[in-house]
């Protein structure tokens, strides 16, 4: 699942999970994570969102508004994952002057590992719709809506149907 907030910033809430599938006694260190997002059809001059890992965070589930509310748990800071403790942090990416639009989005997700060890990169896309644009609009920087890839879907259904949609 993948949670956007949209006013004057970009607030991407990504929660990736970490894990090894070696048995090994070795720790590995996730030290640094940078998030690319670009456009599907955007040209090579268009300017590409520049995107920071700002926070680690939680939600908290309220039962009586049947909503999510976010909580700030640490500035970014390495994060130790080894065979018996996968890791999962919610990590929040911000991009500043920079905003949805309707369309498809390609995204990518690296992660750096300590020791000079390789980076992990994973892609993902994004499909925004008109409606959800307008909904970005009236929702403001505190309302962030889900966008899921794991819904069912019928065969008549577009390309798009493997992005993480509203």
């Amino acid at each position: 699942m993948v949670r956007i907030a949209q006013g004057s910033e970009v607030r991407l809430y990504l929660q990736p999970t970490m894990s090894t599938r070696h048995r090994t006694e070795t720790v590995e260190v996730i030290d640094g994570a940078r998030l690319k997002v670009r456009g599907k059809d955007a040209s090579p001059s268009k300017p590409v969102p520049a995107f920071y890992w700002d926070e680690l965070g939680s939600f908290s589930y309220n039962v009586g508004s049947n909503d999510l509310t976010y909580q700030r748990i640490a500035d970014p800071a390495p994060l130790l994952v080894t065979q018996d403790k996968p890791q999962q942090p919610l990590m929040l990416f911000v991009a500043e002057r920079w905003a949805f639009r309707p369309g498809r989005y390609e995204g990518e997700l690296t992660l750096q590992r300590s020791g000079g060890r390789g980076t992990i990169t994973r892609g993902f896309c994004i499909h925004i719709t008109a409606d959800v644009a307008v909904k970005f609009q009236s929702g403001g920087q505190g309302r962030f809506f889900e966008f899921r890839n794991d819904r069912p879907r019928t065969s008549t259904e577009s390309p798009d149907s493997s992005c993480y949609e509203h």
